[in-house]
């Protein structure tokens, strides 16, 4: 996973969520690159023993990639919605007016562009989301607590825990991190693409749900995805 120029981009600040970096009164505003990484899977995945974990007991061992999901944020006066392109992405649309609720900012432009293919099981869309979020909090500069980008995420879907840099173990439907377990080292992977997608997953009411696998769900999230 890449660092370097992008670190800032790469980390969320242990401040609370609503500090303003420089202690100015008002943020000044400008237009904000941000990026996430995706990954190849998982390393490991499965469930921790009956009482090792207070809330949810499945977990994941991440193995992230040099493949991104950049985000990019134009803020527009007087409005709390965000736009976001391209349209199928409403998950990060979600995250990001949720986000900049709580942060007391105003809505805008949400401009997505992602190297990693969705459906795919390479966390195309919990990179969407935490670039998104890092995008909206370089913009307004705000520091951001990580706590509060994943409790924001919990509320939509199981995360991958890619907000992390490194290899970490992760309660991806608590959106809970583990630990660290330090970076992958160089190496490189060769995958087959047979064709198909993964299941979309949600959250509701605290639940993960998935849609019924009919021809019309089928057709309907093919439209939607390309």
């Amino acid at each position: 996973m890449n660092s370097g120029s992008h670190i800032y981009h790469q980390t969320f600040d242990d401040a609370d969520a609503a500090q303003i970096i420089e202690g100015a009164q008002q943020p000044k505003v400008h237009f904000s690159d941000a990026l996430c990484c995706g990954t190849f899977g998982e390393l490991l995945q499965g469930r921790l023993p009956v009482g090792f974990a207070p809330r949810d007991p499945h977990f994941l061992i991440t193995m992230p990639i040099a493949l991104f999901s950049r985000a990019h944020f134009i803020p527009i006066a007087g409005t709390r919605c965000v736009t976001v392109y391209p349209s199928h992405k409403f998950k990060a649309k979600r995250l990001a007016e949720d986000l900049v609720i709580a942060l007391g900012v105003t809505g805008g432009i949400l401009l997505l562009q992602s190297e990693l293919p969705e459906g795919k099981g390479m966390a195309s869309s919990s990179a969407d989301l935490v670039a998104t979020a890092r995008s909206i909090a370089c913009c307004f500069k705000r520091r951001v607590r990580t706590s509060l980008i994943e409790k924001l995420m919990a509320e939509i879907e199981p995360s991958d825990g890619v907000m992390y840099p490194g290899v970490v173990a992760y309660q991806q439907r608590a959106c809970s991190l583990l630990s660290f377990l330090g970076q992958m080292p160089p190496l490189a992977i060769v995958g087959i693409d047979e064709g198909g997608r993964s299941k979309p997953w949600t959250m509701i009411n605290g639940e993960v749900k998935s849609p019924p696998v009919t021809e019309q769900n089928i057709a309907n999230y093919s439209t939607a995805h390309g």
